[in-house]
């Protein structure tokens, strides 16, 4: 069977220095193994003798098409650009949401011994997963393409996709027909032919799947459902592994044969739940395969819900508020407080906690205050932003812009895993900054932090505003498609109305503070926001009472030159007029608690 991920490793020689073809097929010792076969026979370009002559390597060859960022079109040069030799091919991985200066010339391999190295390897027939452990690194840096332009996706993530839609092409051989002899005696270009008008015939189905829940968390023990939510979405990675293209703590991205299949297994899978789905799916040739279904012709938008009975008599459970509720109500141990229920809602709170910090800080005598931060991220403005940033990346190499220029599910994918790990690194930045008793990881994307002071939101922020610097600092300059979201509220505040909040993403970065005000910035002035020069803690203190009574009397006092204070208050009038008398005002109370 062929490792279809290992197809072009032949890219990490370097072809100018040694003279070997990637696909190594004039390299002087060959092997028979079947992925030395995908290797060497997966193109059908005239840069190549040999081409597919079996129905796998014909499968890879798409396979590998489908995983490319430019299947569609190749960047063309402009009038009056560079010829080659004064700018030449850059090996590294351009990731245009966080562009690096350093440009690699050549690839790895230059010698005839590395060459060998790589022999040996395949020699010994290994796995997909062996490859990427042997050479992740060099995957990683390496662009599947090395022209300028062509350059935004890895080796890694091209190998990685050319094998998902690999093991599609070969999981279905009715969708996906082709017989050895359809291949039998044909020269490259009329491989090339069959591989097109494959293409235009063949389908698949794209789904974009947001899963939601139905229940109102309202206690600790009801926030369950986060984290039954995150395990079912990596329930539905682990059982589809080669179809999920793209993924977030509630959102999904697969590419299938056959949707309708695929909808009514999640459908069963989240009705058991009592959650429901949202779904954009379409169907197309492989030839049209792309991430913004909206563009595909034909596409539908369809809400999945659990099967309802046609009646549902009362009461109804007061979370789901879709289902009937038991007959015995929940009676909270510590409050008293009845609530009716049902079955898989009494079910998600008899499990006990699965955030079980929670717990201890509700039991808690002085009822702690709580930061809650979450991180969301559009999957629309995303398309938007990378499509911008590549437009822009083009301009720089003096290419021809195609038309029709598209963003495809490469370099999505190759977005999704720094995605991950800025998701990552922002939560151990926080463990970094605070102590461990008091942080509550609730998602990758969601975090809660028990804090002491309203002024640790400063230190959040600027946490935030730096790991979101180190890995997409090119978002500043479009609409960014991700956004932070900060809620502060007691423990035993409805959680509720802090998840009501938490989901108002009207700016860029939003925070909300109960009984204080709201903050709502562009994310690249979060770091002048965060170097105001705010007076003493005496005048903040003397404002925020002010401002308490009346917000427009706290405003006339700052620009009252009759005031003894009038002077000392200018770095806030001039915070005011950068950023507005609301965002300047609710800092002042946060900073003065």
């Amino acid at each position: 069977m062929i490792e279809p991920e290992l197809h072009d490793i032949g890219k990490f020689i370097d072809y100018k220095t040694t003279g070997i073809k990637h696909n190594l097929e004039n390299y002087p010792l060959q092997l028979t193994t079947d992925t030395w076969k995908g290797i060497v026979g997966h193109h059908c370009s005239q840069n190549f003798d040999r081409y597919p002559a079996c129905p796998d390597t014909f499968k890879l060859c798409i396979a590998d098409d489908l995983a490319s960022s430019f299947s569609r079109y190749s960047v063309e040069r402009g009038e009056g650009s560079l010829t080659e030799e004064e700018d030449p091919y850059d090996f590294s991985t351009y990731k245009i949401w966080n562009p690096s200066n350093q440009i690699m010339k050549q690839s790895f391999i230059t010698s005839f011994e590395g060459i060998k190295e790589i022999y040996s390897f395949l020699a010994k027939n290994p796995t997909a997963e062996e490859f990427f452990v042997q050479y992740n690194d060099w995957l990683k840096k390496r662009a599947e393409d090395a022209k300028r332009g062509q350059n935004i996706t890895s080796l890694y993530t091209h190998s990685k996709l050319t094998g998902q839609f690999f093991r599609i092409l070969t999981s279905d051989n009715s969708s996906f027909s082709l017989i050895p002899e359809e291949l039998k005696g044909l020269a490259n270009k009329e491989v090339d032919n069959l591989r097109k008008q494959k293409k235009n015939k063949w389908k698949l189905s794209i789904v974009q799947c947001q899963i939601n829940f139905a229940q109102t968390p309202m206690r600790a023990r009801d926030m369950n459902v986060f984290k039954i939510q995150e395990s079912l979405i990596e329930c539905i990675r682990k059982e589809l592994p080669d179809n999920v293209f793209f993924s977030t703590s509630n959102e999904l991205v697969l590419i299938v044969p056959d949707a309708q299949e695929v909808l009514t297994k999640l459908r069963k899978k989240v009705g058991e739940l009592g959650f429901w789905l949202k779904i954009t799916y379409a169907e197309t040739q492989l030839s049209a395969i792309k991430p913004q279904l909206e563009e595909i012709q034909g596409n539908k938008q369809i809400a999945l819900y659990p099967e309802l009975p046609k009646e549902i008599s009362p009461p109804i459970c007061e979370l789901c508020q879709l289902s009937k509720a038991k007959e015995q109500p929940w009676i909270d141990e510590e409050s008293g407080i009845r609530e009716f229920i049902c079955e898989r809602c009494w079910k998600i709170r008899e499990a006990g906690s699965l955030l079980p910090k929670f717990v201890d800080w509700e039991k808690m005598e002085q009822n702690p205050d709580v930061c809650w931060v979450k991180v969301w991220l559009d999957y629309r403005m995303l398309l938007s932003a990378l499509k911008k940033l590549y437009k822009e990346y083009l301009e720089k190499t003096k290419a021809k812009i195609p038309q029709d220029i598209d963003i495809k599910f490469p370099i999505i994918s190759e977005f999704n895993q720094d995605y991950k790990e800025f998701l990552s690194d922002l939560q151990d930045n926080i463990c970094r900054n605070f102590d461990l008793k008091s942080i509550q990881e609730i998602l990758p994307d969601f975090v809660a932090i028990k804090i002491n002071s309203l002024s640790e939101i400063r230190l959040i922020l600027s946490i935030y505003q730096e790991t979101f610097e180190k890995y997409f600092p090119k978002f500043y300059e479009v609409d960014s498609p991700l956004k932070l979201s900060i809620v502060v509220s007691n423990i035993k505040f409805p959680f509720s109305e802090v998840w009501r909040l938490l989901s108002d993403v009207t700016s860029e970065v939003n925070v909300h503070t109960i009984g204080k005000g709201a903050i709502h910035l562009k994310g690249k002035d979060v770091r002048a926001f965060l170097e105001i020069n705010l007076p003493s803690k005496t005048l903040l203190h003397k404002l925020t009472q002010i401002s308490k009574i009346s917000s427009k009397l706290g405003r006339i006092t700052l620009y009252d030159k009759r005031d003894r204070d009038f002077l000392r208050y200018e770095p806030l009038r001039r915070a005011i007029a950068q950023f507005g008398y609301k965002n300047v005002l609710t800092y002042a109370k946060i900073m003065s608690d």
